[in-house]
């Protein structure tokens, strides 16, 4: 669900050299060499090549997914600030089968200092349940799994 949707409407996919997903130097001069408008990762990457010197390099219409990793309104505004000049989307797929499921638009104009971000909305034509320890389903508000 993230390599050929790209592809099919002639978009390239950049990958990190091995080892190089972790590495602000080379993640940023990708980021510049390349024209990066999409960029799918883990907030804690992004904040670390958001706060790197390189980090001008990538500015521009950044398109960014952001998973794995539950997010603060505080890097919200970080990232925003540091990278994004395009949109930002909060997205959760389980990791067994590395898709995602929900998405949620992450405005700065929505995003106080006590916003608790949420996962998002199902995507199109998907449910999605919150179930306790017995798979029972959960009402609206209630943490679960």
């Amino acid at each position: 669900s993230q390599v050929f949707p790209p592809l099919c409407v002639g978009a390239r996919i950049v990958l990190a050299r091995p080892g190089g997903h972790t590495d602000p130097d080379h993640l940023t001069e990708l980021c510049a060499r390349t024209g990066i408008t999409y960029w799918i990762n883990v907030k804690s990457i992004m904040l670390m090549v958001a706060q790197h010197q390189g980090a001008k390099l990538c500015k521009g219409a950044i398109t960014m997914e952001l998973g794995g990793e539950a997010l603060t309104p505080a890097a919200v505004r970080e990232l925003y600030g540091g990278l994004s000049g395009g949109k930002m989307y909060n997205v959760y797929g389980p990791t067994e089968g590395t898709v995602q499921c929900t998405r949620g638009k992450l405005l700065p104009k929505d995003i106080a200092p006590d916003t608790v971000i949420t996962i998002g909305s199902p995507l199109d034509n998907a449910h999605t349940y919150v179930v306790d320890e017995h798979m029972q389903l959960l009402p609206i508000g209630v943490p679960g799994q």
